[in-house]
């Protein structure tokens, strides 16, 4: 099963969800293949293409690992992986979603996305 989302880097509440507005920016849009409750696919943001593995699971997290392509990272998509974990809620057949990323050498950063 394929899936649309979009997101954004922004500060996201967990209590906030479900959002009901579509996140500010700068934003990716992430397109996953489904395979149980791990999922593959790619985001693209402003840097670029990166690959992304993940996994949702039934007590409502999401995780997934980001890793640029050559070609985002010359542009200044970050060399190491980047991980996203947060809150996944559905309402109203949308997935909603709130977190941290984190790398090695970054300081966390928050995001939102949901289901397009």
């Amino acid at each position: 099963m394929k899936l649309e989302y979009i997101g954004a880097w922004e500060h996201g509440m967990f209590s906030d969800l479900p959002l009901g507005r579509l996140p500010q920016g700068p934003f990716f849009r992430m397109s996953i293949e489904l395979e149980g409750e791990n999922f593959r696919g790619t985001m693209v943001d402003n840097n670029g293409t990166a690959e992304v593995r993940g996994a949702k699971f039934d007590g409502g997290s999401i995780s997934l690992t980001k890793k640029y392509s050559q070609g985002a990272i010359e542009k200044g998509g970050r060399e190491e992986a980047m991980h996203y974990s947060g809150r996944l809620v559905k309402k109203e057949g949308i997935e909603y979603a709130a977190g941290l990323i984190t790398s090695e050498t970054m300081t966390p950063i928050p995001f939102v996305m949901r289901s397009v």
